[in-house]
C-alpha cells in the first residue's frame, strides 16, 4: 500500500550556528547584543534538542528565536523586569508548550544587551 505522505524534494535548510554577538543591523542599531557563555551553551542545546539541522520547521523556529533576540538591539526595554532582580529582564518566545524565556541585562553605559540565559518555560523559575 502506497503512502499518501509527501516527501521533501530538497534537503533541509541548514540554519546558521548560534551567534556570539550581533553584527546585523550594525549601521542603525543603538545596542549590541552579546551572549554569555551560558546563553551560547543554551542556544547550542536548544538547536540540538529540536533537531534544527534535520528539520526545516525546526530551523525556521530556531531562526525566529535568534531574530527575536536580535530585535533587542533596537528595542532593549521591551522585555519585562523580573521580580527577583531589578536589573534582569525577560522575553518569551514560542507557543505553548514550547515557550522559552530569554533572560537578559541592559548596560546603557556601553549600549549593550547581554543575553544571560535561555530557559524552557516548563522549568522551575529562578529564585
Amino acid at each position: 500500500k502506497a503512502s499518501a505522505r509527501a516527501m521533501p524534494t530538497s534537503p533541509p535548510i541548514e540554519p546558521a550556528p548560534p551567534p556570539k554577538s550581533s553584527s546585523s543591523y550594525a549601521s542603525n542599531m543603538a545596542y549590541s547584543v552579546e551572549f554569555s557563555r551560558r546563553a551560547e551553551r543554551d542556544l547550542g542545546q536548544i538547536f540540538a534538542a529540536i533537531h534544527a539541522a534535520d528539520s526545516q520547521a525546526a530551523a525556521r523556529w530556531f531562526d525566529g528565536l535568534q531574530a527575536d533576540i536580535e530585535k533587542l538591539a533596537t528595542l532593549p526595554n521591551r522585555g519585562t523586569l523580573t521580580r527577583y532582580d531589578p536589573n534582569l529582564r525577560f522575553l518569551h518566545y514560542g507557543n505553548k508548550p514550547h515557550i522559552y524565556r530569554i533572560l537578559y541585562r541592559i548596560d546603557d553605559r556601553s549600549n549593550r544587551v547581554l543575553i544571560v540565559h535561555i530557559r524552557h518555560g516548563a522549568r522551575a523559575p529562578l529564585s
